[in-house]
């Protein structure tokens, strides 16, 4: 995979990551990005990294009363998707992800995304995500994941 330029500037980067908070309060808000509330806790552009928590609500609980898979996925889809947009400043369509849960996640709880570009190539990043317990450090579930650059595709 080749190089892909990714930002480095830190006020384009929190400029990208601005625009992210606002579409959760914008006219989309009522849109699944804007009901997942994630708030914005920092990045590292070393790591290429960005950190986020969510609050795990009662509408995010399967029959067993614990966090759904379908919402912890969904937790780590857009935390790498808001990784891509922090440092292409674009939004790309997940090729594919690898979910590995480990522990359950509990109404109440409040849970740290990490995701990091792993490599940034012409045609596709990937990303590593991880998704821990705020309270106890557990590692509740990661993924690896692909996502198609957009970006610099031709018609």
């Amino acid at each position: 995979m080749g190089s892909y330029p990714l930002l480095t500037d830190k006020e384009k980067i929190m400029a990208n990551l601005e625009m992210l908070r606002l579409e959760g309060q914008g006219p989309h808000a009522d849109r699944f990005n804007g009901v997942l509330e994630p708030a914005f806790i920092g990045f590292d552009v070393e790591e290429k990294s960005v950190t986020m928590e969510f609050e795990v609500k009662r509408w995010h609980l399967n029959r067993g009363g614990i966090l759904h898979g379908g919402m912890t996925s969904a937790f780590l889809d857009h935390m790498a998707g808001s990784v891509i947009t922090a440092y292409d400043g674009t939004q790309c369509p997940t090729i594919d992800m690898d979910v590995r849960f480990y522990k359950p996640g509990h109404e109440g709880d409040i849970l740290t995304c990490v995701g990091k570009i792993v490599a940034a190539g012409r045609k596709i990043f990937h990303i590593e995500v991880k998704l821990f317990n705020k309270a106890t450090g557990d590692l509740i579930a990661m993924c690896n994941s692909s996502y198609y650059n957009i970006k610099n595709q031709n018609p």
